[in-house]
């Protein structure tokens, strides 16, 4: 039973050895993976970056079953493992224009974390993504208040009109998180409207 999942480009897995071994420390069943890269979606964010990190299911029937300290403890140990291949700008993926040109994106193309919510066999996906150039404090509040949010859908005795309103607001079966440090909140953001303004545009 993995409770999480790393997908990366072909040929990477062997360079997650490492943090595949670090997080197995910490009791994570880890699954390495390998993907194509696809671009036949225009809207930015759906495309897969370079490195895609996955929360699975067993993740929270698991681990927030335990004392709410102990998990913290574990979800800020797992941030700063992740931090480390997370934001590097070097080695991040280019989204290439059809004449040749090099696109440029707010956010990092080299990482994302997400999180497939099925119910009632409904599904949703949510894509959590990074400024090219956060802290590692940005990183970890962004992923523990995600963290959060998937906690709270994953109980089914809270969640199911927030559910249901993903559902129908979603794009191509996505929603689209980013942490907005100034508000201090997870934001949903309008990929469409953001693609065309070439800016942060959230959801109201």
């Amino acid at each position: 039973m993995n409770h999480v999942e790393i997908d990366i480009f072909k040929g990477g897995a062997k360079s997650l050895s490492g943090l595949k071994k670090d997080l197995e420390k910490l009791n994570i069943s880890i699954n390495l993976k390998e993907h194509d890269r696809g671009y036949s979606c225009s809207l930015d964010w759906l495309i897969p970056t370079g490195i895609i990190f996955t929360f699975l299911k067993p993740y929270f029937e698991t681990f927030l079953k335990k004392a709410a300290e102990d998990h913290y403890k574990i979800l800020k140990q797992i941030c700063t493992e992740l931090y480390r291949i997370a934001i590097k700008p070097k080695e991040e993926p280019k989204i290439i224009r059809e004449d040749g040109s090099v696109k440029e994106t707010i956010f990092t193309m080299h990482f994302s974390v997400i999180h497939r919510i099925t119910k009632n066999e409904k599904s949703i996906t949510l894509k959590l993504m990074f400024p090219k150039s956060c802290t590692s404090d940005y990183f970890e509040k962004s992923i523990t208040s995600f963290v959060d949010l998937l906690s709270y859908l994953e109980d089914t005795t809270h969640s199911e009109d927030f559910f249901n309103k993903l559902i129908k607001f979603g794009t191509h079966g996505t929603e689209v998180l980013w942490y907005n440090k100034s508000k201090k909140t997870l934001e949903f953001l309008d990929i469409v409207k953001s693609s065309k303004a070439k800016s942060i545009v959230a959801k109201h």
